[in-house]
């Protein structure tokens, strides 16, 4: 994780039950399990644009994790690849996510995917 988080685990900073307690079809909650145990997982939202943009909504994934015994075996990619055919299947067409520039198995994964970086968001450390 990003060192300047709290180191409370990554349950802190999505906030899951707020996730799951959507009721409004806007939501797509994803667990990849083998025999019973979960292996992976994945969020997809349906967000409101702002104003200014063409379209009034989008698709906004996050919490998309591998467990590090199955990573390489294309269960991220099956996994992105069932959220965002439910975002397509919804009409959404632009679909954004954040991660760390730090993370770079991620990183390598969106791209092959088909993701771009789109705006980049830098930090600086001052004393």
């Amino acid at each position: 994780l990003e060192p300047t988080l709290k180191q409370h685990g990554v349950w802190e900073y999505f906030d899951i039950p707020k996730l799951i307690q959507d009721e409004t079809d806007k939501v797509l909650i994803l667990i990849a399990e083998i025999k019973g145990q979960p292996v992976g997982c994945g969020f997809a939202q349906i967000k409101e644009n702002e104003p200014y943009y063409i379209k009034p909504h989008y698709g906004y994934l996050t919490l998309i994790y591998v467990d590090e015994s199955q990573r390489g075996k294309k269960l991220g990619g099956a996994i992105l690849e069932q959220l965002v055919g439910w975002l397509h299947a919804r009409g959404i067409d632009e679909i954004t996510l954040i991660a760390y520039a730090t993370n770079k198995g991620a990183l390598k994964a969106y791209k092959k995917y088909g993701f771009e970086p789109y705006i980049v968001e830098m930090k600086l450390k001052t004393p």
